[in-house]
């Protein structure tokens, strides 16, 4: 039983509850402590069943955003070897890729998106043009105009960075992103031609 004096009023007598605290833990370490009280009664049995699962359930939360952080994490390092790949195949494109990813987290964060669809999207522009990596690069090289037959080759590339995606087992929703940002509002994008919601918002 705790006992807090009020000495602010005069007429206000002690307040006395129970306070009940459990622990806890993140991989075998004891990360906190969450407080319940109840005024002037005693915790019964079945409300120590409900903390007890409550507590469980702050476990498997931090636990999973604790998995979900390491996830991207790696797959931001993997984001970024591939850049560092597609660089080296067409230099002309150098930095191109984190300008795409910086102004995209923008747009998302002035569309009131939240932190994680932020960062998704962010991750999806970093890889958005990875399939460049399988394009010809004497094509992707050359400056001026594109025959029909090099555009062809070009456009390949939303096709490839989604198989390269998907076999590096990037979220669907990335992959997704990826393989429709060349998608346009009136239908007349590619590959698919897809139209005004059909498209993802992220693409």
């Amino acid at each position: 039983m705790v006992s807090l004096d009020k000495k602010t009023s005069g007429k206000c007598g002690p307040i006395k509850f129970l306070l009940l605290t459990a622990p806890f833990y993140f991989e075998g370490k004891l990360v906190g402590l969450v407080g319940f009280w109840k005024e002037k009664s005693r915790f019964e049995e079945s409300d120590c069943e409900q903390i007890k699962k409550l507590v469980e359930g702050i476990e498997v939360a931090l636990a999973n955003a604790y998995l979900l952080n390491e996830k991207e994490d790696r797959l931001r390092g993997l984001a970024e070897e591939l850049i560092n790949w597609i660089e080296l195949k067409a230099p002309n494109r150098r930095g191109h890729a984190w300008e795409v990813a910086y102004w995209a987290g923008r747009i998302a964060e002035e569309l009131g998106l939240s932190d994680f669809e932020v960062r998704e999207i962010q991750l999806a522009a970093l890889v958005h043009d990875i399939g460049l990596g399988g394009v010809n690069k004497f094509v992707l090289g050359r400056p001026g105009h594109l025959s029909p037959e090099e555009k062809k080759e070009v456009e390949r590339h939303v096709e490839l960075g989604k198989t390269i995606l998907e076999k590096a087992r990037f979220p669907t929703r990335i992959v997704s992103m990826v393989y429709c940002h060349h998608e346009k509002c009136d239908g007349t994008g590619y590959p698919r031609g897809l139209k005004r919601e059909q498209i993802p918002l992220g693409a």
